[in-house]
């Protein structure tokens, strides 16, 4: 007995409640329970919503039994799903019965107040179930079945990752879910910036071409109608991502280290050839059932630079879903504090939460379950961090609970790269003459231009690799090259009458190092920039705006 008051949850976490701000349930909060009634209080929250919409819609009448208000009908869809569900059924389950009842015992009138009662506690049209045996597996989406929002829509697919040079793809989907017809409907999509229309790519509607914009004329849309149009882009071949910084760890393990921050764990970081993304090697950590919390850290910090400066990593992961997982920490301060980069993923975010009681980390979300055994990019923008030293680390949590029965399950990393990226995302609208306007880009990133490695200038001495960028600059004038082995470098500005007017020496390792050199003070003009490693000297000329 616990002997609450009225006002107690008794064995639950929160009271039943439409209000948000008393109940704020959804379909992640089942993920790390372990009794019955963590899982039917957020069911029974779900169905409470229904409830009270459906008596919103059709009025409430205090007879449980003879009475056809709104109260009644929820009350009858729910014992009819009852019969139609499967047995031991997940919430997906569940929740389509109740769809199927109110097909066969309304013709399907509810079926989108249906879809708002469930979409709005992440039980939407995206999301997933997992194995119904299961109660970690899932995974929340909050969105309405499409037919629902009764509008003139657009979605935007693009090639998600070229080299420069290479032609991209866009798809553009335009699907009318108004419950009337549309006339005059136009699509007009961004050429970016360093993209160009290939001739005769274009598909799906008439067309024109204009300065910076493909238009498309379609015309009438009946309800319901989808139409998808396409054409295609080359890129600029000399403009890739900057690559900065890359461990592809086929050179051995140097740049990193282990630890375990779990006294009791043992399943350390190991270097590996069990499967790698590219080459033969990769860093992997292995998922058993035991408690660990470990960690992968680049020793030496990166500074970050750039104009659109990203961390990307390639990877896969087989874990117990929702209570072993891993995720990344970054450290501007060289070690002291970690903090979590979730909101600066800008492609392939953690698809889950990770229980609180894997690592006591509230509201931690993680790659969580399984990749499928696909290889997946992670982009992360560094922007916030701009000018710092920053440090990396690849952490992973587990618990006793149990693990994956699958071939060497847990977390493989590879390709570890900070680039200055280049993607291309142009905006495309649909509009109509009844007024009707959507636009919309392709979702994380867009495009991608696949990083390389600036070469020397040709006639240059092949030790030293070097690009400034921007050219012309205004306060910061970034210096990019290549060693072939540790060295102190020299970098001195000469302004057109011979002077020098700025100095810089620095010690740097052997591969890629970036090098921001503050050029604000400088007036506008012309300057000679020479930089000297050893008996190597490279002169190049960069215009201060």
């Amino acid at each position: 007995m616990l002997r609450q008051g009225a006002s107690g949850t008794g064995l639950r976490r929160q009271p039943y409640s439409t209000d948000r701000g008393i109940n704020n349930q959804t379909y992640e909060d089942i993920v790390g329970t372990t009794i019955y009634q963590s899982l039917g209080e957020v069911w029974a929250a779900m169905l409470w919503d229904l409830y009270w919409k459906l008596s919103e819609a059709y009025g409430w009448n205090e007879d449980p039994v003879n009475g056809h208000a709104g109260n009644n009908l929820a009350i009858q869809l729910v014992i009819d799903a009852m019969k139609l569900q499967a047995c031991s059924p997940g919430f997906i389950d569940a929740r389509d019965a109740l769809l199927a009842a109110d097909l066969m015992n309304n013709g399907g009138a509810n079926a989108c107040l249906i879809w708002e009662a469930f979409a709005q506690r992440g039980l939407g049209y995206s999301a997933e179930q997992g194995s119904r045996f299961n109660r970690n597996d899932g995974l929340a989406a909050f969105d309405l079945l499409p037919e629902c929002v009764k509008e003139l829509k657009i979605s935007k697919v693009v090639t998600p990752l070229v080299d420069a040079g290479e032609e991209l793809t866009v798809t553009l989907t335009v699907t009318n879910h108004k419950e009337n017809a549309v006339s005059g409907v136009t699509v007009s999509d961004e050429i970016p910036v360093e993209t160009a229309y290939v001739a005769g790519s274009a598909t799906g509607a008439s067309f024109e071409v204009m300065s910076g914009e493909i238009l498309f004329t379609i015309g009438d849309m009946a309800p319901g109608e989808e139409q998808v149009l396409s054409f295609r882009l080359s890129t600029n071949s000399g403009l890739p991502s900057l690559r900065q910084f890359l461990d592809d760890l086929e050179a051995g393990p140097d740049n990193w280290m282990a630890d375990n921050l779990a006294p009791a764990g043992f399943d350390f970081w190991s270097y590996s050839d069990n499967d790698a993304f590219s080459g033969d090697y990769s860093w992997y950590v292995r998922n058993t059932a035991s408690e660990n919390d470990q960690v992968l850290q680049l020793k030496e910090a990166v500074v970050v630079s750039g104009t659109r400066p990203t961390l990307r990593f390639y990877h896969r992961y087989e874990t117990e879903s929702g209570l072993d997982g891993g995720f990344l920490e970054v450290s501007a301060d060289g070690g002291v504090f970690w903090e979590p980069v979730e909101e600066l993923v800008t492609r392939t975010p953690y698809p889950r939460p990770l229980a609180t009681s894997t690592l006591a980390i509230p509201a931690l979300r993680a790659y969580s379950g399984s990749s499928n055994g696909d290889w997946l990019d992670t982009y992360i923008d560094l922007s916030p961090y701009q000018g710092e030293e920053l440090l990396i680390r690849f952490r992973f949590g587990s618990n006793s609970s149990g693990a994956p029965n699958a071939f060497n399950p847990g977390w493989y990393v590879d390709d570890i790269e900070f680039l200055d990226l280049v993607n291309y995302n142009g905006e495309a609208c649909v509009s109509s003459l009844e007024g009707d306007q959507a636009c919309t880009r392709a979702p994380y990133l867009g495009t991608v231009v696949e990083s390389a490695v600036v070469s020397a200038s040709d006639g240059q001495d092949r030790q030293l690799a070097v690009k400034l960028f921007p050219n012309p600059a205004r306060d910061v004038l970034n210096m990019m090259l290549e060693l072939e082995a540790p060295a102190p470098i020299s970098v001195k500005l000469i302004g057109m009458d011979g002077r020098h007017v700025r100095a810089y020496r620095v010690n740097a390792n052997e591969g890629f190092r970036l090098l921001p050199l503050d050029v604000s003070g400088l007036a506008s003009g012309f300057y000679v920039v020479k930089v000297s490693v050893g008996e190597a000297i490279w002169v190049g000329k960069v215009v201060k705006e």
